[in-house]
């Protein structure tokens, strides 16, 4: 045994080039393609720039630039742009499948060209990617972690102590998992050793939190945070916040009214000092923060009062979040009350915008800011020369109105149209 420990220690030292799990599977054409007199907006948040030409040559943005100064390849296939505006494919930072048949192939028709699940055997994507439907670019994390008794056990992977933790890490990376998510239940000893062993990796590791005080969890080195209610034991007294960790400890189930009743007491003026704290902290170990608002907007005819305040105090957390400067990601959580099926992600762009963000800093969050959250900004997240031609061609200014996102002309995905 002492002979392989430093081959294992070796092997953590080792940086995951993260890569979709079906990267084999994305048609790439061999076609150039020159979209013409379009408006690009680039993905990096500034200004749309009009009258722009972009080539594209074997899945790679390959030129860039003002329509009078690009010269059109003989060869290539030409777009008329003129009226339409360019952007980078959308990435769904939390997308779940959920044995929810073609929702993937639905999300890249609608504009999302990259996802990530949080939670899922890998080998759950199987029937999918066998069902011959173009899908997007999948970076899957695998079963989260969790300990007994798991909230979700079919989409749950047991671990029982530190070590079983990070070799539960080690083999998902093995088997292709392009991120880790750690779940609610670990303890903070064990969230410690996740983060510091996806560190070790190359890995991002995002968190769900329930019964962590997410101020202690930043602090271990995670890199995400998911969903807003994951900061509810830290807005509240010590008091309240042990009363609500026992109840969910004793039964799993008692989070679902029990963080409605929690955030629907909050007072973000009184607690101002602690509330820019966890904001602080997130900037200061750059961790992102994916709200996923539209999956905890009650239904809008609902007369659940305490629904309806909790959530209000979500939207109020979030929109003091993004003024704080913390990094948002966006993530659709695959169905939400209040969005016709397909379109969750495009509810959630327009509850940010609720938050107070603007068009521009939505797309961007969506784009750019949502590729560097799973590492992939190298590949994607931008229009910018030498990346993979992942681009959403629309009928419609976004900056003028973010609802403008479903305005789809067509969707390409490595270069390749999508039907």
């Amino acid at each position: 045994m002492g002979s392989c420990r430093p081959q294992i220690e070796e092997q953590h030292e080792a940086q995951i080039h993260i890569q979709p799990i079906n990267h084999a599977e994305i048609v790439t054409t061999e076609e150039t393609i020159a979209i013409q007199y379009v408006t690009v907006i680039d993905g990096r948040g500034g200004e749309a720039l009009s009258g722009y030409t972009v080539i594209i040559t074997d899945g790679l943005i390959t030129e860039i630039g003002p329509s009078s100064e690009v010269m059109v390849p003989n060869q290539a296939h030409v777009i008329e742009g003129s009226g339409k505006f360019l952007l980078p494919g959308l990435i769904d930072a939390h997308f779940h499948l959920d044995l929810l048949r073609g929702l993937p192939h639905m999300f890249l028709k609608n504009g999302i060209t990259s996802l990530r699940d949080p939670g899922a055997w890998i080998e759950a994507y199987g029937n999918e990617r066998r069902r011959g439907k173009t899908l997007p670019r999948l970076f899957l994390t695998g079963p989260h972690l969790d300990m007994f008794p798991p909230a979700h056990p079919r989409d749950a992977l047991i671990v029982r102590d530190e070590e079983e933790v990070r070799q539960q890490i080690r083999n998902l990376a093995a088997k292709g998992a392009s991120a880790i998510k750690i779940y609610y239940r670990m303890s903070l000893g064990m969230i410690q050793a996740a983060a510091d062993e996806c560190r070790k990796l190359g890995l991002p590791s995002t968190a769900h939190l329930e019964i962590s005080d997410a101020r202690e969890v930043i602090l271990t080195g995670v890199t995400g945070i998911e969903h807003v209610t994951s900061f509810g034991l830290a807005l509240v007294p010590p008091f309240q916040a042990e009363a609500y960790k026992q109840k969910v400890l004793a039964d799993n189930n008692a989070r679902r009214e029990g963080r409605y009743e929690m955030w629907n007491q909050m007072d973000f003026d009184t607690d101002r000092e602690n509330v820019v704290r966890i904001f602080e902290l997130m900037v200061e170990n750059n961790v992102f923060l994916c709200p996923t608002l539209a999956v905890f907007e009650p239904e809008p005819d609902s007369e659940d009062s305490v629904r309806r305040g909790g959530f209000a105090k979500m939207m109020e957390f979030t929109r003091l979040a993004h003024n704080q400067g913390v990094t948002l990601a966006v993530g659709s959580h695959s169905y939400v009350p209040n969005s016709e099926y397909g379109w969750a992600y495009h509810r959630e762009m327009e509850l940010l915008q609720s938050c107070a963000m603007t068009p521009s800093e939505i797309i961007y969050a969506a784009t750019y800011q949502n590729a560097r959250f799973l590492k992939i900004e190298d590949q994607v997240g931008s229009i910018e020369v030498g990346k993979k031609a992942d681009l959403l061609l629309l009928n419609a200014d976004p900056y003028a109105d973010i609802s403008n996102m479903k305005a789809i002309d067509r969707v390409m995905l490595n270069g390749t149209w999508v039907e």
